[in-house]
C-alpha cells in the first residue's frame, strides 16, 4: 500500500500555485480522475477476457491508456496526483494474470501470494508476478507434479535417471521449496532436505489448506527437514558427501541469487554430492539466458553437463497444467547420469567467452536476453 500512496503523495507535493481554482477545474479535478479509474477497471475487465498466451502484453497495452491520458494533465499537479491515484486504485481491483488472490503476506523477501486461477482448477504460489508452483484443486491429481516439474517434462527424467541408480535408503537436498511442488517425485525410501530463505513461503507450503504436496509426501514428516536461511550459508553445516541428488530450483523468472551460481557456489554442492551423485538446476528465466553461465562453471569445475530445453509443449499438456522449461545436470562424470546421457533430448551446456562467475565477479548484462 505504501509504495502507491507515496508516488500520489509524491505527485501532490508538486507546485500548485499557478493552477486555476474556478468552480469548473475543480470538479473536474475530482471527476476527470473518477473517469481514469472507471475507465482503467474498464479495460483490465476487458484484458481478462484475452487468450492466456497473449493477457500479459494485451493487458500491459490497455493500462497504459489512461496512464497516458492522465500525463496530459501534467501541468495539472492535483489532477494529475489524484489521476496516479485513481488508476492505481483501479488497478488494484484487478487480480491480476495469476487469477484471484486467497492470501498474501509481505516480509523482507518480498510479497508471496496465494491465488485460484481464474477457471479455479488450480491453486499457485507467487512471488511478485513470478508463480513459483501449482496444484491441481482436483482431488484425483492433486499428487501430480505441475508447471515446470511435470512428469513429461526434464525433471521428470532427472528423477527416472535418480532411480535407476539403484535401492537402497538416498538423501535429496533441494535448494528452494516454492509449493512443494517437486515432492511427488519422493519415494519411502528417501530422505529430503529443503532449503528455502521466505519463512512465509514455509508457512505457507505446510498449510494442507493451500497446497498438500508435503503432508502428501512426508505424512509423518520423519523424512523430512526444511531449513530456513540462506542455502549457501545453511548447507555448509550438511556432512560432506550427503547427497544423492542436489537440486537448485532458485532460478525462475526476474529473481537471480547470484551467490548461488558461482565457483564457490558448485564447490560447495559437489562437496556435500555422494560419490555417484549429481545436481539438477532449474534455468527458466524471462529474462536471462543462464545457460552459458553454467557451461562455464561446469568446465571450469570439470563437471560432466547436459541441458534440455524443453520449450515445444504440446497444448493439451499445457492445459492440464504443465509449463515450458529448461533444467540442466551436472555431475563428476558422465556415466553418472544415467539414462540422460543418450538422450538426445539432453544436449551439451552451450559455453561462452566470458569469465566464469565467481563471488567476487558476475555480469548479468552478458546474459541478458535483449
Amino acid at each position: 500500500v505504501e509504495y502507491p500512496l507515496a508516488m500520489v503523495l509524491a505527485c501532490l507535493c508538486r507546485d500548485v500555485a499557478d493552477e486555476p481554482r474556478d468552480a469548473r477545474a475543480k470538479k473536474l479535478d475530482i471527476m476527470i480522475p473518477i473517469a481514469l479509474g472507471l475507465l482503467m477497471v474498464a479495460l483490465l475487465l476487458g484484458g481478462r477476457a484475452v487468450h492466456s498466451d497473449r493477457a500479459g502484453v494485451a493487458i500491459k497495452m490497455l493500462v497504459a491508456a489512461p496512464l497516458f491520458i492522465n500525463y496530459g494533465f501534467l501541468k495539472r499537479p492535483r489532477r494529475f496526483a489524484l489521476g496516479v491515484g485513481a488508476c492505481l486504485i483501479g488497478g488494484s481491483l484487478f487480480g491480476g494474470i495469476l487469477g484471484t488472490t486467497v492470501h498474501v503476506e509481505r516480509n523482507f523477501f518480498g510479497v508471496v501470494r496465494v491465488t485460484h486461477d481464474d477457471a479455479g482448477k488450480y491453486v499457485q504460489i507467487a512471488h511478485g508476478t513470478t508463480l513459483h508452483g501449482a496444484q491441481s484443486r482436483d482431488p484425483a491429481r492433486r499428487r501430480d507434479p505441475l508447471v515446470y516439474y511435470s512428469r513429461t517434462g526434464p525433471l521428470g527424467q532427472v528423477f527416472d535417471a535418480f532411480r535407476a541408480m539403484g535401492s537402497g535408503p538416498k538423501e535429496v537436498g533441494v535448494i528452494g521449496l516454492g509449493a512443494g511442488t517437486m515432492a511427488p517425485y519422493r519415494q519411502p525410501n528417501e530422505t529430503w532436505t529443503y532449503y528455502e530463505i521466505d519463512p512465509a513461503v514455509i508457512s505457507i507450503a505446510e498449510n494442507p489448506a493451500y497446497f498438500t504436496y508435503l503432508t502428501d509426501a512426508f505424512p509423518d514428516r520423519d523424512h523430512l527437514r526444511i531449513v530456513l536461511g540462506d542455502a549457501r550459508l545453511r548447507m555448509h553445516d550438511a556432512p560432506d558427501h550427503q547427497y544423492d541428488l542436489i537440486v537448485v530450483d532458485a532460478f525462475s523468472s526476474d529473481s537471480i541469487p547470484a551467490h548461488l551460481l558461482t565457483r564457490e557456489a558448485i564447490a560447495l554442492y559437489v562437496s556435500k554430492l555422494a560419490a555417484d551423485g549429481f545436481i539438477a538446476v532449474h534455468i527458466s528465466n524471462r529474462y536471462l539466458d543462464l545457460e552459458p553461465v553454467f557451461g562455464n562453471l561446469a568446465k571450469d569445475a570439470k563437471l560432466a553437463s547436459r541441458t534440455r530445453r524443453d520449450f515445444d509443449v504440446p497444448q493439451a499438456e499445457l492445459d492440464a497444467g504443465k509449463a515450458m522449461s529448461q533444467w540442466l545436470v551436472l555431475a563428476p562424470d558422465v556415466a553418472h547420469l544415467g539414462t540422460i546421457q543418450d538422450d538426445a533430448r539432453w544436449v551439451e551446456t552451450r559455453t561462452s567467452s566470458q569469465p566464469v562467475w565467481t563471488d567476487d565477479f558476475s555480469n548479468l548484462l552478458s546474459v541478458y536476453r535483449w
